[in-house]
């Protein structure tokens, strides 16, 4: 009876060491005030496929625990973030929503506005009543910097493998360098460059064509073993 219960404690230790493990990788819902559930669609304002190998937590417009929306675990589909109604209180306007990871947010989290300057990503979106699904490129968090000049005067969405891929970054406006921590490989960087009309609503996707016919990209190299830095240049003329 005594060996029964003592196997019944180790086994009771072993679970809750087990878990408390895996906690450290899979965060609960509400830790540290990031609340990582996911919405449906009836009450978010949009959802993430979340490629990255981190878990994410998304801000509106800048990093502060006054614009946090939610936490997005790695691996999620379709995770839903809830539209706050104190955060969005009517539909069609425009915003950029920022993402750190969840390590950065623990690290950081008292203060958080040094986050500002070194997001993980961003994405950009018009909050409707059709909330869009996003994909958050596998292709962010490695050792290798991809430097990002914007010298035109629009945002523009950084897309992988065509127009329509996932998404490796948003650079607002008037933002001239961005630097974008990126994996060991190899891929194409389709920039698809928006405009908003807050009169109408409407979002307009300029996409800028090659000299040869067909859409602009830029291919970058980071297959080496060593860190590397990368610079992508998006001068005025690619927008008409």
């Amino acid at each position: 009876m005594i060996g029964m219960a003592f196997l019944a404690m180790i086994a009771m230790i072993f679970t809750s060491c087990e878990q408390n493990a895996g906690s450290r990788n899979r965060p609960n819902n509400g830790g540290f005030g990031v609340n990582f559930m996911s919405h449906p669609s009836a009450t978010a304002v949009f959802s993430i496929h979340n490629e990255t190998p981190f878990s994410l937590v998304a801000f509106r417009d800048n990093v502060s625990l006054a614009n946090l929306l939610g936490g997005i675990p790695v691996g999620s589909q379709n995770h839903g973030i809830w539209r706050n109604p104190a955060l969005f209180s009517e539909a069609g306007g425009a915003f950029t929503v920022v993402f750190v990871t969840y390590e950065q947010f623990l690290v950081n989290r008292d203060n958080l506005n040094v986050l500002n300057n070194t997001p993980f990503t961003r994405i950009f979106h018009v909050y409707t009543t059709a909330p869009r699904t996003f994909t958050i490129s596998g292709m962010l968090g490695g050792q290798n910097d991809l430097v990002v000049q914007n010298q035109t005067d629009f945002g523009v969405e950084l897309r992988i493998g065509g127009v329509s891929g996932s998404t490796l970054s948003f650079i607002p406006a008037g933002i001239t360098t961005t630097t974008i921590s990126v994996a060991d490989v190899d891929f194409s960087i389709f920039p698809v460059f928006v405009t908003f009309n807050p009169v109408n609503g409407i979002v307009t996707s300029i996409f800028p064509q090659g000299p040869f016919g067909g859409t602009w990209f830029e291919l970058v190299n980071f297959s080496e073993a060593s860190p590397q830095v990368q610079t992508l240049s998006l001068c005025a003329a690619l927008v008409p």
